[in-house]
């Protein structure tokens, strides 16, 4: 292993996400030397730059996937590659309670307080 093998680590992980649906996630990472790239992977498939709701944004050693208007189907394990290391997490997408499920919870709430 050579010292910049050894020199590439994440800084900081990725966080598991749980959002509804229509919202934004936003994945976040740092890396130990941003010069070198970071690979982003869903479910083990490679992200390409032609995904139009995945954006890939660097700023400096922070790595950001942000994915926008969140799908129940985007829900997925997500991943960073940086060298030879690896960080995961899971993005939860829910949908949405309607007004009726608000209601009868405020309701039920209410009634038995």
């Amino acid at each position: 292993m050579t010292f910049a093998e050894a020199a590439l680590a994440f800084l900081t992980p990725l966080k598991d996400i749980t959002i509804p649906e229509g919202e934004t996630a936003v994945f976040e990472c740092e890396v130990s030397n941003p010069k070198e790239p970071v690979t982003w992977f869903r479910n083990g498939k490679k992200i390409l730059k032609s995904d139009k709701r995945a954006v890939f944004t660097v700023d400096g050693s922070i790595h950001r996937l942000t994915i926008k208007d969140a799908k129940v189907d985007d829900t997925a394990e997500f991943s960073a590659t940086f060298g030879k290391e690896t960080t995961t997490a899971k993005l939860t997408v829910e949908k949405p309670k309607g007004l009726f499920t608000l209601l009868v919870g405020f309701m039920t709430l209410h009634a038995f307080s």
